[in-house]
């Protein structure tokens, strides 16, 4: 039979006078053999996982000071008064910044300018970079695809509104604006039964409120005034 002496016990092992560490830890003869004979790979291992770690600490460090640099510059830019160096910083945000959080609110804010500055084309277009950003499930995309609806009603784009109008209708919590902004769309259309159906439906629904139906009444008195009589 081999002799095996990882299975002798300890206190009748051969006497080693000069013991390294790897005997001080007990461990069986074999694997301090092994560890040895393989010695340079583990190294080598050992290495490479230090420096992997030391990347990923390095590029989460960056990550960071990107981050709170964006920051910084996406709060000077909107402390901005002047229109168009505002509009300058927050284009430098997006630049500098391109994957950063501060990027995207910045793209946000440009395109609010673009259509408060009726340069509606423009606006569509930053609305539409936004939302090609965000998670599906982000609760900044209802009120981007709001956005998207109300500057193309203003645009005079009707189609569009009622498209971006019904997805914000069919999001959990955005039931009355999306169907308030669908009815409106109805009414520059003069198309008065269907602008009806949706405020009376609205109307009848429990989870709006009441505050809320006290208006749609009045929408649905002047939609009588202008010929849509029930």
């Amino acid at each position: 039979m081999t002799d095996d002496t990882s299975r002798i016990p300890l206190q009748e092992r051969p006497y080693n006078p000069h013991p390294g560490i790897l005997e001080q830890l007990n461990l069986p003869p074999k694997a301090i053999a092994y560890l040895r004979e393989n010695a340079r790979n583990l190294q080598v291992g050992a290495v490479g996982v230090l420096v992997v770690a030391l990347a990923v600490f390095a590029f989460n460090s960056y990550r960071e000071a990107q981050r709170e640099k964006s920051y910084t510059l996406l709060y000077q830019a909107v402390q901005t008064t002047t229109a168009s160096e505002r509009q300058a910083r927050l284009q430098e945000v997006v630049a500098s910044y391109p994957r950063t959080n501060a990027s995207l609110w910045a793209q946000l804010e440009i395109a609010h300018a673009d259509r408060q500055a009726n340069k509606l084309d423009e606006a569509l277009a930053g609305y539409g970079r936004v939302y090609d950003r965000l998670a599906k499930d982000s609760p900044l995309a209802p009120l981007v695809l709001l956005a998207l609806g109300q500057t193309n009603e203003v645009k005079g784009d009707l189609d569009k509104a009622l498209s971006f109008y019904e997805k914000v209708a069919s999001l959990p919590g955005f039931t009355l604006l999306g169907k308030t902004g669908l009815a409106r769309v109805h009414v520059e259309r003069q198309q008065w039964a269907e602008a009806r159906a949706i405020y009376e439906g609205l109307q009848a629904d429990v989870e709006i409120p009441e505050s809320d139906k006290a208006w749609i009444a009045i929408k649905l008195a002047g939609l009588t005034e202008a010929g849509a009589k029930p």
